[in-house]
């Protein structure tokens, strides 16, 4: 079953992320999370005055932590947290990607991109690639 939840917070996450690629060419960091009632919601960054840090890298650290310090509190089974990455080595021509890092409390941490490329307005993607990851979330 964790691959299962895995897989449909991936697939949230990414069309979630391309929407906003096609729309708006960019996208903030969010996480989509599955609560032990099969819900699935997504979550964003933010701070109890309701603003967003100046840049990416700091509302993905203020993600983590939300997500971190609420994981068991909110009864999460598995978390997909969703950024933008760029590649050192262009892969097929694309430098960046869409970045899912999937984590479930009962299995081992993935970590998946989705390379694309804006030309023209136009997006284009690759196929996903997939590795191991370490958890970032449901940490002891």
């Amino acid at each position: 079953m964790s691959r299962e939840e895995m897989d449909t917070l991936l697939d949230e996450g990414l069309q979630f992320a391309v929407q906003a690629l096609e729309k708006c060419n960019e996208f903030h960091p969010f996480a989509v999370v599955l609560r032990n009632k099969c819900e699935v919601c997504h979550v964003y960054a933010s701070n109890e005055f309701d603003k967003l840090p100046s840049n990416n890298k700091q509302m993905l650290e203020m993600l983590q932590s939300v997500l971190k310090r609420n994981a068991f509190k909110e009864n999460y089974v598995a978390v997909a947290l969703i950024f933008n990455v760029s590649f050192a080595k262009p892969v097929r021509d694309m430098h960046d990607a869409v970045c899912a890092h999937l984590e479930h409390i009962r299995s081992q941490p993935i970590v998946c991109y989705l390379p694309y490329k804006i030309k023209d307005g136009v997006l284009s993607t690759g196929d996903v690639i997939a590795q191991p990851g370490q958890s970032v979330i449901f940490t002891s």
